[in-house]
């Protein structure tokens, strides 16, 4: 079972800058092959399951005002959602968990979310599908429950994506998760979800009195030393 996660990214250094992260995730079903006893050695049985595909497509550096410092960078051109070739090349490859998603404190994260359907059942599952980060400060048009927000329907093969975009902007550090809000109790256990991570950027450190000497590397916490960092 293969997540597709990003690598945890080092935390903002110095002066630079926050970042606009746009991940594209598709909803999609799958199987994985899980152990039929405690030591994994058995005979694997496959289980069907539902979750999310895809991950970072680009990046563009803004300042502390979200203005953009220069065009948005393309870091996966296996997650574009304008090619039909791509979606359809994704529909029954969902992992458990799902991508996960990394982050600083100040970044500025867009979701865009493509439902490819769950085409691997018997006469096909066309269910609607969100995206809901728990746990995050989010606008309520944006939240993916389904009575207060929206869901995103299927995109029929060979065509181009229907697609919603959320935003979420880091306030706070911490680890929060993702997952699909419609009929929550069973599309969650199916397997929609992943981890978000939010790491403190240095400029919040930085205002929670918290430093690094650039010269000795050691962490001060407003000006006392912290050897156990």
């Amino acid at each position: 079972m293969t997540t597709g996660d990003q690598h945890p990214k080092p935390l903002h250094g110095g002066g630079n800058m926050p970042r606009r992260l746009f991940y594209n995730l598709f909803a999609t079903d799958g199987i994985i092959n899980l152990p039929t006893d405690p030591t994994g050695t058995a005979p694997r049985e496959p289980v069907y399951v539902w979750g999310f595909v895809g991950g970072l497509f680009k990046t563009q550096t803004i300042d502390f005002r979200g203005r953009p410092l220069g065009p948005p960078v393309i870091v996966n051109c296996d997650f574009d959602t304008s090619n039909p070739a791509i979606l359809d090349a994704l529909r029954g490859t969902a992992v458990i968990p799902s991508p996960r998603i990394d982050m600083d404190v100040g970044d500025e994260l867009y979701i865009t979310l493509v439902n490819l359907g769950m085409l691997m059942a018997k006469n096909g599952i066309h269910d609607v599908h969100t995206i809901h980060i728990h746990g995050a400060h989010i606008a309520t048009q944006l939240d993916g429950v389904p009575e207060t927000s929206f869901g995103v329907p299927v995109t029929p093969p060979g065509k181009p994506a229907i697609s919603i975009t959320y935003y979420f902007k880091a306030e706070k550090p911490g680890t929060y998760f993702y997952h699909c809000h419609q009929e929550a109790s069973e599309h969650v256990q199916m397997g929609m979800y992943g981890a978000l991570i939010v790491y403190p950027s240095m400029a919040s450190l930085a205002a929670a009195g918290i430093t690094q000497n650039p010269t000795n590397k050691c962490w001060y916490l407003r000006g006392i030393l912290q050897p156990h960092i």
